[in-house]
């Protein structure tokens, strides 16, 4: 997975990631997939109706940006009525079963928002959707700091047990680190 997300790393593939790591988790005996899908759903930002809209738009299946296309058109009428409300922001439930990445959610119960990539977008770019993938910047999904961020976390969730031990380990170390001077070369480790 991770040389998945490596190769596909762009804000567009977040949603085909997530989805990739379910169908790997469908491949796993049922005691290990007992413990990975509360995991995946945990932590299954990249099936919100926002991102998925994304990764829609920028689909080179056409009945797929034709899908976003009318589920955005219909949120900015809906939005047009109530333009003040707070949009909340909650992980929605996976369908593990989903045969597409579009298809991870149930799009009937979820509460779908325009996403902050398309809302500066006019109607009729939108509509251009229809006929070509809409094209993103290169927002990164994967950075090397998530990558220092997994691996503090790993290196805690070794050393104690418990939520509250190992967040008061991981603030620990990234305070030490702080603290403590780094050695890039000889030269530093004169005091």
């Amino acid at each position: 997975m991770w040389f998945f997300i490596k190769l596909h790393s762009s804000c567009v593939d977040g949603a085909k990631n997530l989805f990739h790591s379910v169908q790997l988790a469908r491949a796993l005996p049922s005691a290990d997939r007992d413990i990975i899908k509360p995991v995946i759903q945990r932590n299954g930002y990249w099936a919100h109706p926002e991102a998925l809209l994304v990764a829609m738009t920028s689909d080179s299946d056409q009945a797929v940006r034709a899908a976003a296309v009318q589920v955005i058109m219909q949120h900015r009428s809906i939005q047009a009525q109530h333009p003040s409300e707070v949009r909340p922001y909650k992980i929605p439930s996976i369908n593990f079963d989903a045969e597409t990445y579009v298809d991870m959610i149930n799009w009937e119960t979820e509460l779908v928002t325009e996403p902050p990539l398309l809302a500066d977008s006019s109607d009729e770019v939108i509509e251009g959707i229809l006929r070509s993938p809409k094209e993103f910047s290169n927002y990164p999904v994967h950075t090397q700091a998530v990558e220092q961020a997994v691996r503090v976390v790993t290196e805690a969730s070794v050393a104690v047990v418990g939520q509250k031990a190992r967040h008061g380990c991981i603030c620990a170390r990234l305070a030490h680190r702080k603290v403590m001077p780094s050695f890039c070369c000889k030269k530093d480790f004169r005091l």
